[in-house]
């Protein structure tokens, strides 16, 4: 009777943490929701929007260059003539 007292212990207590974690997450997610919606200034949503004004994005003709030059793959085989800026 112990060992199947234990796993009745152990599926009762695991389901009722399971269940508390959940509910602390949900109210957590709330509190940040609303704390977010209160401050819009304080949102930052990844590590691009941190750095997206010292980002310089490289032209079209340069990442064709570059794709071009690859070592290992090649492109003209693959398109005719390589990749083209249409």
């Amino acid at each position: 009777w112990s060992e199947l007292y234990f796993i009745f212990w152990y599926l009762f207590v695991t389901t009722i943490g399971l269940n508390i974690c959940l509910a602390l997450s949900g109210d957590i997610h709330d509190a940040k929701k609303k704390r977010a919606a209160d401050h819009e200034e304080l949102i930052v949503s990844n590590m691009f929007d941190i750095y997206r004004s010292q980002i310089n994005e490289p032209p079209p003709e340069v990442i064709i260059q570059q794709l071009n030059a690859h070592p290992y793959i090649d492109f003209s085989e693959q398109l005719g003539e390589g990749i083209n800026v249409a």
